[in-house]
């Protein structure tokens, strides 16, 4: 970015030369991704053995969500612009482009029911542990499910380049058909702990005479692959020697190809089942800004 404050060589005299070569470049970008995600969790009713005056069926209750996910990425861009191959209508040329981008989004839950964590014997108001207690209020139980994206992505398009001057300033709208692979890890369980028979309406401790207790954990890696339009404006901004620094602005959005939707099935030591259903939806969406140096002498 330094070169925006070098000293500036005018471009018109570079105008007409410019449409007549090939231009390859290197940049970086900076962009924000939206995509939308459901998910939902079923379990079975309680299997023996367990404490039939005092334990709750089914294992854990249904839940379901929808979040939003918003990803900040930090893209490498590589492109080449063919010559121009008409000398009119905004002299026209082809184009494409390869990015390997960081996606720094956070973990998203899309659902969850309870507090599911380290199972723990219950506490009172001072946070001192009780001496007796129920198996449903031991702390820990509960189902969470939860997406996590790969931090490395890969992205490519291709289209056709529009050139327009203004002042001295040259523009470039450029109309394109974007590629996106976007892998995602998906996760989840459940964890409920059930009293046993013959230990009466409460328990004094957490071991295998009092309690069982069932933790259920899915996970699965899923690769999605989206195409979509795009679209970017692009100007010229400084020369300093062969290169020219070029700034961007651009929107994609991409249509995922296939079965967007993902069950995790697992089973507790009882026989009881486990289900968590993921479901993406068909559209994200990307929002970028960036700049470009071009190889470009005279």
């Amino acid at each position: 970015m330094g070169l925006l404050v070098l000293p500036g060589v005018a471009i018109a005299g570079d105008l007409q030369p410019e449409t007549a070569r090939w231009l390859p470049g290197v940049g970086l970008s900076v962009g924000l991704e939206v995509q939308d995600f459901q998910a939902d969790s079923s379990t079975d009713g309680l299997f023996p053995p367990f404490q039939t005056l005092t334990e709750a069926s089914p294992l854990r209750p249904p839940s379901e969500g929808d979040v939003l996910s918003t990803a900040t990425t930090v893209s490498i861009d590589y492109s080449l612009m063919s010559p121009s191959f008409v000398d009119s209508l905004g002299k026209p040329r082809f184009f494409a482009h390869g990015n390997i981008q960081l996606n720094l989004a956070s973990d998203v839950v899309p659902a969850t029911e309870g507090a599911r964590g380290e199972v723990v014997v219950p506490v009172d108001a001072s946070g001192q542990q009780l001496s007796v207690f129920t198996a449903e209020t031991v702390l820990g139980q509960g189902t969470r499910m939860n997406v996590k994206h790969a931090r490395l992505q890969f992205r490519a398009g291709a289209g056709l380049a529009f050139t327009t001057d203004i002042g001295d300033q040259r523009f470039r709208f450029k109309p394109s058909v974007e590629y996106l692979r976007n892998q995602i890890e998906i996760s989840g369980g459940a964890t409920r702990v059930v009293q046993l028979p013959g230990t009466g309406a409460t328990i004094n401790r957490l071991d295998s005479t009092t309690v069982r207790i069932e933790s259920v954990d899915l996970i699965q890696t899923r690769t999605l692959h989206g195409i979509g339009p795009g679209f970017e404006i692009e100007f010229d901004a400084r020369r300093a020697g062969p290169l020219m620094l070029t700034l961007f602005s651009g929107f994609k959005a991409y249509y995922f190809i296939g079965d967007l939707e993902n069950d995790l099935v697992g089973t507790t030591s009882a026989g009881e089942t486990v289900q968590l259903h993921f479901e993406y939806d068909r559209w994200a969406y990307r929002t970028e800004v960036g700049f470009r140096f071009r190889w470009q002498p005279r």
